[in-house]
């Protein structure tokens, strides 16, 4: 299990490799708002009920208090409180901003799950502090604005090429990190080695999985 740090360091490398090699695909702003979402989209896993799931997991006795009632609320949902989106907008306007925000909000389908936003406020709160000094963040002041970016999304928007572009690449590059440990790139050159990064891919499932696939797993050893 990697920490959220490390999991984020992963993406921003893939990040750099893909951006070095197809410059073009991607507008100068929209590579800013790619990197701006890569480190923003999973400090939704800061909070204690998530938390303290990993802390049973690893064997740990301590918990952390919960002060989220109800179900969990999956990350993506509470990733986009740590976004300052006042200040993203007078630095990049208005249509980065959503772009931003709604990357981060939708990077996983999952359903919406109800919460207290006071609740949210005070869990995040007392997890903040361990976060890098990069993001600066006082989830006190979470804006109203908050509900205009993410509670009511703009459906023109998910349409929007921009969004689309970034959200994929960011679920790529996501998908991709996660293979971080074994050594797969999200480009590599096909004649390194005599194995490209379909051949990789194979070997992963085939090593990981010993024949005992799942669905899924079926279909990416026969489509990748």
């Amino acid at each position: 299990i990697k920490t959220i740090k490390e999991h984020t360091d992963d993406l921003l490398r893939q990040y750099q490799i893909l951006k070095s090699k197809y410059a073009n695909i991607l507008k100068k702003e929209e590579w800013k708002t790619l990197e701006d979402a890569i480190k923003y989209h999973d400090l939704g896993k800061l909070n204690s009920k998530f938390q303290n799931k990993l802390y049973e997991k690893l064997g740990y006795t301590g918990r952390l208090k919960e002060w989220i009632t109800g179900e969990e609320v999956p990350h993506n949902f509470l990733s986009p409180f740590f976004i300052d989106t006042k200040k993203y907008k007078e630095k990049y306007g208005e249509k980065q901003t959503k772009l931003l925000v709604s990357s981060v909000y939708y990077h996983h389908s999952r359903e919406q799950v109800p919460y207290n936003i006071e609740e949210v406020k005070q869990d995040l709160q007392e997890q903040i502090k361990s976060l890098p000094d990069f993001y600066q963040i006082d989830i006190q002041k979470v804006r109203a604005s908050f509900n205009r970016y993410v509670l009511l999304p703009n459906e023109h928007l998910l349409q929007d090429s921009s969004y689309i572009k970034i959200k994929g690449l960011l679920n790529k590059i996501d998908y991709i990190a996660s293979l971080d440990k074994v050594g797969v790139n999200i480009e590599e050159d096909t004649k390194e080695e005599g194995k490209g990064i379909k051949d990789k891919m194979i070997s992963i499932i085939e090593s990981k999985y010993s024949g005992n696939y799942r669905e899924v797993q079926k279909y990416m050893k026969e489509h990748c």
